[in-house]
């Protein structure tokens, strides 16, 4: 049975328009409810939930330099060249948080009661005092953890695997697959 041979074509064409108008403004929709959606997503996972009152640094460095750096902690950092770090300017809250690309050595204050976590490229380490140096360039496809002291706890995004760490070990992960 064909309904459309009931209305005339002005009607047909102002129920298409109608259709096609709706169709535009559900698109619309989605597109902006996507958006927000991956804004929250990505502040939720890009940065911790101790905000207020925290001022944060990033430290780059250049080409054929390296740096040094004491954290509020006093955890020693040492930074490759192009590497890139961004921390805190004081540590709040139940953890101590930061961010890294390229390739770092941390000497970690120990601090049982806050742990101290490095989130790179889809991997976060966290650690509670320790000795470790993660290479992660973003454009690289591998990342390497070397433990020099203690022990550390890795756990991929990309896969959802978690490993534990011991003095002496090194770790390479995929960061297409997120295979450790």
């Amino acid at each position: 049975m064909n309904v459309f041979r009931y209305f005339s074509k002005k009607a047909i064409a102002l129920i298409v328009a109608v259709v096609v108008i709706l169709s535009s403004i559900a698109a619309a929709v989605a597109v902006i409810c996507i958006s927000i959606t991956a804004g929250i997503y990505a502040g939720q996972h890009l940065t911790p939930n101790y905000i207020a009152d925290v001022e944060w640094k990033e430290i780059c460095v250049n080409k054929g330099a390296q740096q040094e750096i004491l954290l509020p902690d006093s955890s020693k950092v040492i930074l490759a060249p192009g590497s890139r770090l961004i921390y805190p300017n004081k540590f709040i809250g139940k953890e101590r948080q930061v961010f890294m690309n390229g390739e770092v050595l941390f000497d970690v204050a120990s601090n049982p009661d806050c742990p101290f976590r490095v989130s790179v490229n889809g991997t976060d380490i966290s650690v509670k005092g320790t000795v470790f140096n993660v290479k992660a360039f973003q454009e690289d496809c591998m990342q390497t953890i070397t433990l020099m002291q203690g022990s550390i706890d890795v756990t991929s995004s990309i896969s959802t695997a978690s490993l534990q760490m011991t003095e002496g070990c090194a770790l390479y992960i995929d960061t297409r697959t997120g295979n450790m």
